[in-house]
Order: structure tokens, then C-alpha cells, then sequence
């Protein structure tokens, strides 16, 4: 993950702090942090309403005796041991100041609005620096190519601290051994990190008959008797979910499940394979809110977790808001960090792909396959395709766990391209195709 080449903000005002030498975008105001002036700076947005999300970007700089991995290993316990409901979509070597650091992108649900962070994490001698911009799923595209300014002409000082002013050292996280082997990359490992985040819907789980006599009835204040006694399980489970009382009048909680369906104007599918198997997630935006019908997700097939898991022939419905929707997504089709490394081989023939996707790894690798394609291809596969009908449009990737995300997509001579794409990447993907549906009427 490495910020793009910006223009350079020399009318910039700069602010200081520890190792950290920053620009500051024109008009954002410093905040006053009364305890911790010495070790936190905070820059804000000022220009929004007052109810509005201000974004922000926050700078950390304090002594520390880590090394660069537990640095980035701290970060990844941080949002998803401290953050309730955070995912951590990305974790990926870049630099900063021309030194060494993580970059890490993680979102979070926070009341009335869904906050998407970019973090960078580095060492500048015996100082750690941490250098974080908060804002709104629809505020990443204008605060994204700013923060990445500022990451750009940011000056690191390496400090170097006495020894009475270094704290304990952190515990030293486990290595990647692939890295180390092939690149004599000191990294951190990313294998458990996807397993640690399953997706986890909350909502009713409904039998399909269940939820297409739902939709059925949408838009009515109460279900007929005559129609429950044709449908008894459907009403049956309706009363057991809470969405409905026993006497057929329809609860809240039914109404607010079916707003966005009756009033869809986009609708958006993703469709996944696991071994011989197929399942699907569904969203249709109205109502400026988004219905959710999803099926077994990556966690549960591929992962077997199974805190949430939906049997066959059930969906489970939530309704969530449109701007959390690629947050959905991503979670639903596990994407998240992994160690991204580039294949000399960049297609192989399409019965090949669909013969290991359908048989998994007792498929012999194509022949030439370097050490990278032999990673992917020893890593369970996902594959997932999401299809926006508004749009006319169609993305595919492959999810080979610790290896990743696979760009895919069939080529003008019939293989199956597999171009290895960062999931940081993947997750502005969706963050743009899901904005532009939604702005579609």
C-alpha cells in the first residue's frame, strides 16, 4: 500500500511533533489536546456542519523499544481486540519519510455514520510515530488523495531516547515464514487475522419461502388470515423472529426489513463458489437504507466458523445504511490483510481454474508455477463476483486466503487471468462501485 506521488503543499503551514514533521492541509484547524500536547497532535476539518462528521488526522509520537513487526502487530490487536465492530481490511508494507512502515485501513460503524481510517505506522530511531486519517465512507474520496499529501512530504527525524525514558518492549508476534524464505523479509504473520473477523450478521434468519412471502406482503400493515393458514411456516416463523404478532399484524421490525425492497431503485449480488458449491449474498437499496440477504459467508465455509452460520435454504436479513454497505461486503467475502506477492504467471488455462476450484488442492499446479502461484495455490479459494444490474457492470476476484486476493477474469484466448491485487486495493474498489450505485436512480 503506498500513497501516490502528490503535488508538493509548499504554502503548507507544518506542524511539529517528536520525529514527525507533517504539512497541514490549508484551512484545517489544530485541535487543543489540553494532557497529551507532548505526545498527540490532532488536525480537523472545520468546514462542515456541526452535526457532520469532522475529518481528521491524528499524529502519535512516543519512545518505544518495538521492532517494526510488533509495531504492526500492536496495530492489528488494537482494532480488532479494541475497536467493537472494526474490520481490518488492509495491512501492507509501504514507507513514510522515506523510512520503513505499515499501512493499515480499517472501518467501524459509529452511530449514525460508518468511519473508514488509514494508519501508518513507523520507527524513527527509538520513537514510534503513528500517523492516522478518520472520516465517512463517503468522505474517503476527497480525504484519501489529501492524506496521502500529507503522508508525502512528511519529514522523519530519527529520535534517539535515553534509556529511563523506554518503556517495556511489546512481545515479538510470530513471523512470515514465506517472506522470510523468499525475500528475507522480516514481516509479520497475517494468517490468523482473517479468522479472527468472521462476518457476523445480525439480523432474523428466515427460510427462503419465509422471506419471499416477506416481500410479498410488503408494504401492508397486517398479513391476512386466510394467507397465514396457505403459508403456516411462513407465519410461523415471522411471529418467532419478532417481526410479527400472532394475530398477523405486522411489528416494526418487519416494516423497517422490507422498506428498502419495496422502495429499491439498485440492487447489487455477489456470488460465491467454495469447492462444488454456491452461495450469494443480496442488497437492494431504497429508502436510503440497504436489505441485506445473505447466505453462508466465506468465515463459515471456508474458516467453519460457526457462530453465525446459516443453514441451507435460510437467509439472514439485515438492514443496514447504504454507506456501510461495502463494509458488508467485504466482511461477507473475507477480505482483509495478507502479505500480497506478485506471480511471474499472470493466467492459466480456464479448465485448470475450474477444475481446482471444484476439487480443491489435489489439482496439480500448472506447470512453471513459481513460488508465489504455488502459495495461492496450496491456500483454500473463495471465489466471488459481484454483480451490480444498474451499473452493467461485473467484478470478480479469488480469495486465497493467506496468499490473498486474485483480480480474475477470463481472457481474450479462454484462460483465466489471476492478477494478485492488495486487498486495500480491492476494498476502494467496492468503496467506489458501491458510492456510484448509489447514486444511480
Amino acid at each position: 500500500m503506498t500513497a501516490p506521488n502528490s503535488p508538493a503543499p509548499t504554502s503548507w503551514p507544518r506542524v511539529r511533533l517528536g520525529a514527525a514533521d507533517l504539512p497541514c492541509p490549508p484551512d484545517w484547524e489544530q485541535v487543543e489536546q489540553p494532557h497529551r500536547s507532548q505526545e498527540m497532535v490532532v488536525l480537523r476539518h472545520p468546514f462542515l456542519a456541526a452535526e457532520a462528521f469532522h475529518p481528521t488526522i491524528v499524529v502519535r509520537s512516543e519512545p518505544t523499544s518495538a521492532s517494526l513487526p510488533a509495531l504492526g502487530a500492536q496495530g492489528i490487536a488494537g482494532v480488532i481486540g479494541g475497536l467493537p465492530g472494526a474490520r481490518l481490511l488492509a495491512h501492507d508494507r509501504g514507507e513514510v519519510g522515506g523510512l520503513p512502515a505499515r499501512g493499515q485501513v480499517y472501518a467501524y460503524d459509529a452511530g449514525t455514520v460508518t468511519i473508514v481510517a488509514e494508519r501508518w505506522l513507523l520507527l524513527a530511531g527509538t520513537h514510534g510515530v503513528e500517523i492516522t486519517a478518520q472520516c465517512t465512507v463517503e468522505q474517503v474520496e476527497d480525504i484519501e488523495p489529501l492524506f496521502h499529501a500529507v503522508l508525502d512530504h512528511t519529514v522523519i527525524t530519527e529520535l534517539q531516547s535515553g534509556a529511563a525514558a523506554m518503556p517495556e518492549p511489546l512481545a515479538e508476534p510470530p513471523r512470515d515464514g514465506f517472506l522470510a524464505a523468499r525475500s528475507g523479509l522480516d514481516a509479520e504473520s497475517l494468517d490468523r487475522v482473517s479468522g479472527a473477523q468472521p462476518y457476523r450478521p445480525v439480523g432474523p434468519v428466515l427460510s427462503d419461502d419465509t422471506f419471499r412471502f416477506a416481500i410479498h406482503h410488503a408494504g401492508r400493515e397486517r398479513i391476512g388470515k386466510m394467507d397465514l393458514l396457505a403459508a403456516p411456516r411462513a407465519g410461523a416463523e415471522l411471529v418467532a423472529a419478532g417481526l410479527m404478532e400472532p394475530d398477523g399484524e405486522l411489528r416494526e421490525g418487519f416494516r423497517l426489513m422490507v422498506l428498502p425492497l419495496s422502495l429499491a431503485r439498485q440492487s447489487i449480488r455477489i456470488e460465491g463458489v467454495h469447492l462444488q458449491a454456491s452461495t450469494q449474498f443480496d442488497a437492494w437499496l431504497g429508502g436510503g437504507g440497504v436489505t441485506v440477504a445473505s447466505r453462508a459467508s466465506h468465515a463459515q465455509w471456508v474458516q467453519g466458523d460457526e457462530t453465525t452460520a446459516i443453514p441451507d435454504g435460510f437467509v439472514c436479513v439485515d438492514v443496514i445504511r447504504e454507506e456501510s454497505l461495502p463494509l458488508a461486503m467485504a466482511a461477507w467475502a473475507g477480505v482483509g490483510p495478507a502479505w500480497t506477492v506478485m506471480s511471474t504467471i499472470d493466467r492459466i488455462p480456464m479448465d485448470l481454474f475450474e477444475r481446482r476450484l471444484e476439487q480443491g488442492r489435489g489439482v496439480p499446479p500448472p506447470d512453471g508455477a513459481d513460488e508465489p502461484m504455488l502459495r495461492m495455490w496450496e491456500q483454500p479459494w473463495f471465489a466471488w463476483r459481484v454483480i451490480m444490474p444498474g451499473l452493467e457492470r461485473e467484478l470478480s476476484w479469488l480469495n486465497a486466503g493467506s496468499a490473498g486476493q486474485y483480480h480474475i477474469g477470463q481472457g481474450h484466448d479462454g484462460s483465466m487471468r489471476l492478477l494478485a491485487e492488495p486487498s486495500g486495493s480491492v476494498w476502494t474498489t467496492l468503496v467506489r462501485e458501491t458510492g456510484i450505485l448509489a447514486h444511480v436512480r
